[in-house]
């Protein structure tokens, strides 16, 4: 099985849980805690601004001088800013690049109509999970301590983790 775009890794459209940037934290939490997501798209009326995980609220809330239930800080200033989406076609790999430049757990998956759904590390994690499963060019050896695989998709996520410190 080759699995090489988004549109292989997430159910395609599903419904995104978003929030406005000028909300209140302890808002964004009880978005999260509703939907039963960790992440959520921020949007500035139809726009797409980037993305705040449950992680991006508890560090940054506190950072400023508060906890994320009582704080008045704004999502806006714990998000992730992305200045680039990904769509169904986009490849897992772009996925990971963007993900790994931006520092953002998650990517809006976009399309001509806008928002389409999200795509998470753990949505990419369990992707690579059934690539090196399936990958039959696996060396059963280690050669100086690494696995050598032969799918270029997965050469590729492994390069970009180790560059992002994963």
């Amino acid at each position: 099985m080759k699995t090489s775009h988004v549109r292989d890794a997430v159910s395609l459209p599903v419904p995104v849980a978003t929030i406005g940037a000028g909300a209140p934290v302890a808002e964004a939490l009880r978005v999260m805690r509703a939907a039963g997501v960790h992440h959520l798209v921020v949007r500035d009326g139809a726009a797409i601004l980037g993305v705040v995980s449950d992680r991006n609220i508890y560090a940054g809330a506190t950072v400023a001088g508060g906890t994320a239930l009582d704080s008045e800080v704004e999502v806006g200033s714990v998000m992730v800013r992305l200045d680039a989406f990904v769509t169904e076609s986009s490849t897992l790999s772009h996925a990971l690049e963007l993900l790994a430049a931006s520092g953002a757990s998650a990517l809006p998956v976009v399309g001509p109509l806008g928002l389409k759904g999200i795509i998470t590390e753990t949505d990419l994690l369990r992707v690579f999970g059934v690539l090196l499963a399936a990958d039959d060019g696996v060396a059963r050896g280690r050669a100086g301590g690494t696995v050598m695989l032969s799918n270029p998709l997965i050469q590729e996520a492994m390069r970009l983790l180790a560059q992002a410190g994963v």
